[in-house]
């Protein structure tokens, strides 16, 4: 229901506002949040804020911006100048989207992937593996850097970007895979498309991940004069404060939270046959994570908790009949491949006379005021 609300402020603001000054600031901004998740996570390799939905870069960014609105105000009031005025709920959700699709793209599954890859079967071809007999050939070199100058620059830096002798093998694989990216991008807002009103206006989902960043923008929010809101952020704040001093200063003393805090324990729990089967169970307390399970429904929360205990149960089981000699057992990552695609054809079952309608107005030309839901 909350959902509904922000959604009907944003249709009562015109199209000038909510997107002729978002969409360059958005854009803008892109540069600065790339920078800041290659730091985290290339240079410092801490945070990851790309690895967990909705993305804490985003949602910060967008409390700064709620945060300057006041300034904004006052601003506004002195100079009269109308493009300094406050940013509405439009605005603020259009950065968001803005900045949540760049950050899924330089994230840990994007870019930061992609890049080695253009450089990765040039730079380690050697006569031992024999890949320039094999596919180097077969590599269309538009899409890859195979100039060797170029690629030990790259590696070794030390060498300017923007030198000719390093740019110029870079313009076509970037071109071409960026061109890739923007088709894949409109391909997955097509497939929002597709789905939008069988899932928002029939089966009526909430989507969680979308509860913080609606409750940020949202205007004179009660939840700011919450005790229970600030009592949470405190108790947050004071174990990631504290474990970030105690990381640099070892002397600290800091709060255990973290997964790697508590292996020591749950291996001497562990031992013996068959219980060395459980060896690896994890166990954590990160506030982030309890916070986010806060938002999930019930049911999620459950699935999870319980297939985390199969999988265990699986290793113990496998063990006392003699399965773990098997290569790969229990096959985990073949499990959640087939949960995943359990999940997406029973969907696709579920909504195939919505797709089927979806067909019949694209090809008829009917329904031409279908929108895209924020």
């Amino acid at each position: 229901m909350e959902q509904r609300l922000v959604m009907a402020e944003v249709e009562k603001e015109t199209v000038t506002s909510s997107s002729l000054r978002a969409i360059p600031i958005g854009l803008l901004l892109i540069f600065f949040n790339a920078y800041w998740i290659m730091m985290m996570e290339l240079v410092r390799y801490a945070g990851h804020p790309s690895n967990i939905a909705p993305f804490a870069n985003v949602v910060f960014t967008v409390l700064v911006i709620v945060c300057l609105n006041p300034i904004l105000k006052l601003l506004e009031s002195l100079t009269r100048l109308s493009w300094l005025r406050p940013f509405s709920i439009a605005e603020l959700l259009v950065i968001y989207l803005i900045l949540s699709i760049g950050t899924a793209w330089v994230g840990h599954d994007g870019i930061q992937v992609l890049m080695p890859q253009i450089v990765y079967p040039f730079r380690y071809a050697s006569p031992e593996n024999r890949w320039e007999e094999l596919f180097l050939p077969l590599l269309p070199k538009w899409l890859y850097v195979s100039d060797k100058t170029a690629i030990r620059n790259a590696y070794e830096g030390g060498h300017l970007f923007w030198q000719p002798g390093n740019f110029n093998p870079w313009i076509a694989p970037l071109l071409g895979w960026g061109s890739f990216c923007i088709a894949l991008s409109v391909l997955m807002i097509g497939l929002c498309l597709l789905v939008r009103k069988r899932w928002m206006d029939e089966e009526r989902l909430t989507y969680p991940v979308l509860y913080l960043p609606q409750e940020v923008v949202k205007p004179n929010n009660p939840i700011w004069r919450s005790n229970p809101f600030w009592l949470g952020f405190v108790v947050s704040a004071f174990v990631d404060v504290l474990n970030g001093i105690a990381t640099l200063y070892p002397s600290f003393p800091s709060i255990k939270v973290r997964v790697w805090h508590y292996d020591p324990l749950l291996a001497s729990l562990f031992v013996g046959y068959p219980w060395q089967a459980l060896q690896g169970t994890r166990m954590s307390f990160y506030p982030f994570a309890i916070g986010l399970g806060l938002l999930l429904p019930p049911d999620l929360l459950l699935s999870c908790w319980f297939f985390y205990w199969f999988e265990r149960i699986q290793r113990l089981v496998g063990l006392m009949v003699g399965w773990t000699q098997l290569p790969g057992y229990p096959w985990t990552n073949f499990q959640a491949f087939g949960g995943y695609a359990g999940i997406g054809l029973f969907a696709l079952w579920v909504a195939r006379k919505s797709f089927w309608q979806a067909l019949l107005r694209a090809v008829r030309g009917l329904d031409k005021n279908e929108q895209l839901g924020l």
